[in-house]
């Protein structure tokens, strides 16, 4: 919660409040560390997509957030587990029940509208890669190059730590320890074309 407090000074007393509703409600402690793990990354989101935080966003603004984050998760837990945590800031913004189900319904309120929709077209790598070299801020595209690199998912990437880059004679490579598995996971990141790019990361 401290890093939170100063990486995302803004957020922190959303998180804060969260928080709070979860241990009163006696959640265990590794439902809260997951949904505020999600919120975070939700957070980041909101930075990328708007440069804004949470409590700055309009409806508009929260509509794309949530597609956003909709289409980040595959399944029901995961989805539970990162919409909850927002359903709670949006009713300390003062959103009310109808509003929040509208921008955040629970998947089985989704189901029959995810199922309808066709599997998105398939995109070429090199197309990938053309879009993530033209981001114009340095850490943000390192931190697209590296997901692009190591399949991490958001949450994986915003969790990481500058101890977690390992630079020894032979590679470069990164160390999750918070993964989908539970289970700490090492990727070379040492690629030729990306190099240029990861090198915030390898200084």
């Amino acid at each position: 919660m401290r890093e939170v407090g100063e990486e995302l000074p803004e957020d922190y007393p959303l998180f804060l409040k969260v928080r709070s509703r979860y241990v009163r409600i006696r959640a265990s402690g590794t439902t809260i560390y997951t949904r505020l793990t999600r919120l975070r990354s939700a957070c980041w989101l909101a930075r990328r997509l708007f440069g804004k935080p949470l409590k700055e966003l309009s409806r508009d603004e929260w509509e794309i957030l949530s597609s956003e984050l909709y289409s980040m998760y595959s399944t029901k837990d995961a989805i539970v587990s990162a919409i909850h945590p927002l359903r709670l800031v949006l009713k300390q913004l003062g959103y009310d029940d109808r509003e929040i189900k509208e921008l955040f319904p629970y998947p089985s309120s989704v189901h029959d509208k995810m199922s309808s929709k066709s599997s998105p077209p398939h995109v070429p790598g090199y197309i990938l890669d053309k879009v993530v070299f033209s981001i114009q801020d340095d850490m943000y595209r390192a931190l697209f190059c590296l997901m692009r690199i190591t399949g991490a998912r958001i949450e994986e990437i915003v969790s990481l730590k500058r101890e977690n880059v390992i630079n020894d004679e032979d590679s470069v490579y990164i160390r999750f320890d918070v993964t989908k598995t539970g289970i700490d996971r090492e990727v070379p990141i040492n690629w030729p074309e990306f190099s240029e790019h990861l090198k915030v990361f390898m200084a």
